[in-house]
């Protein structure tokens, strides 16, 4: 398998001398790494034997000072250059490793290691999270034009989501996803930053779904997206030369994992660690929940015309548990009584479409667990319904389907048609027939 990040793997490591070494000792380890990385060859450039050891000493340093309410322990330096070379030792030492397909590797050691990367990069961006996107470091050998870090990292970042063998990793994933989204808002040009980035992730969302619309691709044995597209690259860096190396070549296994790297790069435009930032109590509600619906039923659609054919090996089982995650978290009290009626009419809708979908699917798995979950899911979204202004109408339009398909389930499940039914029954009295 070739490497599942090709065309563009980030900065050389190179660390800048101008500025003096290092004080603290772990920010002195920092600079051996990477300066013994920096040598290594391969396209990969993976450390081994003992820099792979000094690597893993280094981290475990880095976590503690994480932790480390006093501060004195800190591992990063106020000379950006050093801390944007960490950030990218960290990210191809304990993220890269895991797209090498070894059969001989102790996945859960790699994946140990690779959630304490996630968690150390989380940390250096709160504390410098305008490293992520001002113009990195001139030092670089060559005088190679080079993007900002969100570019390159999020490629790297995303080639892990819904990857097998790493289901351990998937939340730090996604709270290190958020962190990114969320120390937009930090940053000097927060306003700025938090547009570029966000026309990033809609133009890889884009790209994505162009990918699955094309069924020469989805029948392929993996996918090779640009991620992003070059005009999407012109749009949030336009001092870099069109046909530079800002975007990555990156390979997904298969359709099913481009359909959980879209749910994640669409949901994270009104994720939970976003929605309650300082800068605004529900980011995005306004700019960014439109979009996300409408989204959302596009990967819907999509997935319906992908299990048409035989290729599709659909990850039913993570695609349902994070869709009801983000409607859960969506539809909160506090949240939900934010929205505008119309978009909460059109939230609501939204959920119900892709509720009947994967009660279909509980029912063709024989899938108790993910029934339970569905039921607390439709029961949630029926009380939702009573309490807003639908007229009945509409009501019963929305939950006829999960009815109907709950009430042909042969193995015998009827507690869920039977409460819908019910509830269903009491919004009558509760909705405004004049709406």
């Amino acid at each position: 398998m070739a490497p599942a990040i090709g065309r563009y793997l980030g900065p050389s490591c190179h660390l800048n001398r101008n500025h003096g070494p290092p004080q603290s000792q772990s920010s002195k380890r920092a600079a051996q790494v990477v300066n013994n990385l920096s040598r290594t060859t391969g396209t990969k450039g993976q450390l081994k034997g003992d820099d792979r050891e000094s690597f893993e000493q280094l981290l475990s340093e880095m976590l503690n000072a994480s932790n480390d309410s006093s501060g004195e322990g800190s591992f990063t330096e106020a000379d950006f250059s050093t801390n944007y070379n960490l950030v990218s030792v960290v990210t191809r030492a304990g993220l890269d490793v895991l797209l090498e397909d070894d059969p001989f590797a102790n996945v859960e050691h790699l994946i140990s290691v690779a959630t304490g990367s996630l968690t150390v990069l989380s940390a250096i961006f709160q504390k410098h999270p305008d490293l992520l996107f001002d113009d990195p470091p001139n030092d670089v050998p060559g005088g190679v034009v080079q993007p900002p870090m969100y570019i390159w990292l999020l490629p790297r970042l995303l080639v892990l989501v819904g990857r097998r063998q790493l289901d351990d990793l998937q939340d730090a994933l996604a709270n290190a996803l958020r962190s990114i989204v969320r120390v937009a808002s930090q940053s000097m040009r927060s306003a700025t930053n938090s547009t570029k980035l966000f026309e990033y992730l809609r133009g890889c969302v884009r790209g994505l779904l162009s990918v699955l619309d094309d069924a020469s691709q989805v029948t392929l044995p993996s996918l090779d997206v640009l991620m992003p597209s070059e005009d999407t690259l012109q749009k949030v860096s336009p001092s870099l030369p069109f046909g530079s190396l800002g975007s990555c070549q990156v390979t997904f296994r298969d359709p099913g994992q481009v359909c959980l790297v879209l749910l994640n790069l669409i949901c994270i435009h009104v994720s939970p660690a976003s929605k309650h930032s300082s800068s605004s109590p529900v980011l995005g509600m306004k700019n960014h929940v439109s979009f996300v619906l409408d989204h959302l039923i596009r990967v819907y659609r999509t997935i319906l015309c992908l299990e048409q054919t035989q290729r599709f090996a659909c990850p039913r089982h993570e695609i349902a548990t994070f869709v009801l995650r983000f409607f859960r978290d969506l539809l909160d009290d506090n949240v939900a009584s934010q929205m505008q009626p119309g978009m909460l009419h059109k939230t609501i809708a939204a959920e119900v479409r892709w509720e009947v979908l994967l009660l279909r699917w509980s029912i063709d798995d024989h899938n108790s667990p993910l029934q339970k979950d569905l039921s607390q899911a439709l029961n949630r979204t029926v009380q939702l319904l009573a309490r807003s202004d639908i007229c009945i109408s509409e009501v019963e339009s929305l939950l006829a389907p999960a009815i109907c398909l709950a009430a042909k389930d042969e193995e015998g499940r009827a507690p869920i048609t039977s409460e819908l039914e019910v509830r269903t029954s009491m919004s009558r009295h509760t909705c405004d027939h004049s709406i």
